[in-house]
């Protein structure tokens, strides 16, 4: 994270969980068994397989979509001026909130299913959110009552700079 200005809270998640990457690369692996065994054996994968070309094209997809989530991460920095957040690779440049237009902003459990349909950016009922894992985020409110939960697995650390700033307002 590079920013022209004094961080004082820091923090980069990244999707790590276990049973997030389990069923994704058992799926890989199995995939991979099946094309090799159309590929170099001449047995065809499922009732109407794909043709290698297409095989191989699934393949690298998938291979492609797991290295796009092992690249994800959600980036959260506090300054003086206020907060930049960024989800990369989405946001390509931190998005900035700044002190000034925050009318709320405390730390708080959340149901990531029930409030969000789970984890990265969504969308729903409570505002957006940006979350990696967990049940953690601050919740903001701001800009004619936009909300925004950033999830967080440093909750007393971020309770503890908010509050060393004077920017916890519930």
């Amino acid at each position: 994270m590079k920013l022209d200005r004094e961080i004082l809270f820091k923090e980069n998640q990244r999707f790590r969980q276990l049973w997030f990457w389990i069923p994704l690369l058992a799926f890989d692996v199995f995939l991979i068994y099946k094309a090799s065994l159309q590929f170099f054996r001449n047995e065809p994968f499922g009732n109407h397989p794909l043709s290698n070309i297409g095989l191989l094209f699934l393949l690298c997809f998938m291979l492609l979509f797991n290295l796009s989530f092992y690249f994800l991460r959600l980036e959260t920095a506090f300054t003086k001026e206020g907060i930049y957040v960024r989800f990369f690779p989405f946001h390509l440049k931190f998005k900035f909130i700044d002190w000034n237009i925050i009318s709320q902003a405390y730390i708080r459990e959340y149901k990531p299913l029930l409030e969000f349909g789970g984890w990265g950016i969504r969308y729903g009922f409570a505002g957006k959110a940006y979350n990696v894992s967990g049940n953690m985020g601050l919740q903001l409110a701001y800009d004619k009552n936009s909300k925004l939960l950033i999830g967080t697995q440093k909750a007393e650390e971020m309770e503890a700079v908010l509050n060393k700033l004077g920017f916890l307002k519930e």
